[in-house]
C-alpha cells in the first residue's frame, strides 16, 4: 500500500506508526517478519515508532516526533517576508506617464468638504 501512496510523499518527512503494541511489538515478531520490515524501513528512509491507542502508550512521543518534522522543513519564504534591497524596491516602483488623448483641459481641482457638511448643534448650544 506504501509504494501506490509514495508519490504523495515525495519530499516530505513520512512517520510510520506501528499500531496495536499492546498485543505484538516488532521485537517479538518472527524474525523474517522483523527483517522484511526493518529492511522496508531502511530501503524508505523512513522513521517509525511503535504506539498502542488502547494503553494510550508513546502517542505523545509519536506526536511530538511528528512536529519535530514539521518544523524542521524548510518552507519557501513568501514574497513579502523576504527582505528587499534598495534595488528591488526601485524595481518594484512603476511611475506612469498619461498620454494626452484629447485637447480639453483639465486642471487638478480639491474639494473643501468643510464648507459643504454643516455641523450639527451641540448639546450645549441645544441648551442656551
Amino acid at each position: 500500500m506504501y509504494n501506490t501512496l509514495k508519490p504523495l510523499f515525495k519530499n516530505k518527512p513520512v512517520i510510520v506508526a506501528f499500531n496495536k503494541t499492546d498485543l505484538k511489538r516488532i521485537g517479538e515478531l518472527q524474525a523474517n517478519k522483523k527483517a522484511e520490515i526493518e529492511q522496508w524501513l531502511t530501503e524508505n528512509n523512513l522513521k517509525f515508532i511503535e504506539i498502542s491507542t488502547l494503553k494510550m502508550e508513546h502517542i505523545i512521543e509519536a506526536k511530538e516526533m511528528a512536529c519535530e518534522l514539521v518544523f524542521n522543513i524548510k518552507l519557501p519564504q513568501p514574497e513579502s517576508k523576504v527582505i528587499k534591497t534598495e534595488q528591488n524596491y526601485i524595481n518594484g516602483i512603476y511611475v506612469s506617464h498619461p498620454k494626452k488623448r484629447d485637447n480639453v483641459q483639465r486642471p487638478s481641482t480639491t474639494v473643501d468638504l468643510s464648507k459643504k457638511v454643516q455641523k450639527e448643534k451641540s448639546v450645549r448650544q441645544l441648551e442656551e
